[in-house]
């Protein structure tokens, strides 16, 4: 996977955003930073953006970051409110994560 250089940017610059545009409207809904999330959580971020839901397994597996490291990322996107929690039916011992969406969502710099 290949990410762009700057979503590593930790000099505290917060203009990294996620932009939620109503399709009906297009208007934006909300505007959130996650230019001060930490390096992991903005990968989290991507590769969930890039595949949809995941259970918390595969995206250790596809960031090669550990547990705890995803663990705590999963964390700050949710009390940032851009990751949604839901119950995984095929196993209920897994949580589904996904990027919680208002119409149409864009990455801002």
């Amino acid at each position: 996977m290949v990410l762009p250089d700057d979503i590593y940017n930790t000099q505290g610059d917060t203009k990294w955003g996620i932009v939620f545009v109503d399709n009906a409207s297009g208007k934006e809904v909300e505007h959130v930073r996650i230019g001060k999330l930490p390096p992991s959580a903005k990968l989290v971020f991507k590769v969930l953006e890039a595949n949809g839901q995941m259970t918390q397994k595969d995206i250790i597996r596809e960031t090669v970051l550990p547990s705890r490291t995803v663990r705590y990322a999963l964390s700050r996107l949710k009390d940032e409110q851009i990751l949604m929690e839901r119950f995984n039916f095929s196993d209920s011992r897994q949580s589904l994560y996904e990027i919680r969406r208002h119409g149409s969502m864009a990455l801002v710099a």
